[in-house]
């Protein structure tokens, strides 16, 4: 055989020895990865499963005259108008956010619907007209929040408010709330 021969074996040899070498090292990592390293905090291993039985919803709330966002942790589920559900419920229980006041105590979540026209109509008890004692600015304020706690965990076109399963004229006597929100609330104007 020539010397160039048996180079070009060599050669040969020793690159299908290297892909061999670095399949085995790119296993060898992937499988140490897999394997439950006890090295891990708990609070690591916390939230890997906080992960997998939760979901982040973003929820609004009026803190002066802006809104803040704050994200929660709710209970896991495929049902987008459920995790709607639970941000507004954790809006009006006040567990995960700060309560400036403007938030009415007592306040339950009858029921969300939607609209085949994409209107979300968020259904809340009578506590939420009883309880509210606010100026113009914190009836603004909160029903920002609401909007914007329903437009950021749904993608809908506007949000109305329904008392009891009813309309009802307004929160605090300041602002309607017989027709939807959005403009109310965004400042957006919408031409027909």
């Amino acid at each position: 055989m020539s010397k160039s021969k048996v180079l070009k074996r060599v050669f040969l040899a020793a690159a299908v020895a290297g892909v061999l070498a670095l399949a085995a090292a790119i296993l060898l990592f992937r499988f140490d990865e897999q394997r439950e390293n006890p090295l891990i905090s708990p609070a690591i291993s916390d939230s890997r499963s906080l992960s997998e039985n939760f979901s982040v919803v973003n929820v609004h709330f009026p803190a002066g005259l802006e809104v803040k966002v704050k994200d929660v942790h709710v209970k896991k589920t495929i049902d987008p108008v459920k995790l709607l559900g639970a941000a507004l419920e954790e809006f009006f229980l006040q567990h995960n956010i700060v309560n400036t006041g403007v938030i009415p105590a007592d306040v339950k979540v009858l029921g969300l619907y939607m609209g085949i026209d994409r209107l979300l109509y968020i259904d809340l008890s009578a506590e939420l007209v009883k309880n509210f004692h606010g100026d113009a600015a914190d009836e603004f304020m909160l029903l920002r929040s609401l909007y914007l706690t329903a437009s950021s965990n749904l993608p809908v076109d506007d949000v109305k408010i329904l008392i009891d399963g009813k309309e009802a004229d307004s929160l605090g006597g300041h602002f309607s709330i017989r027709r939807p929100l959005k403009n109310l609330v965004t400042g957006e104007v919408v031409l027909d």
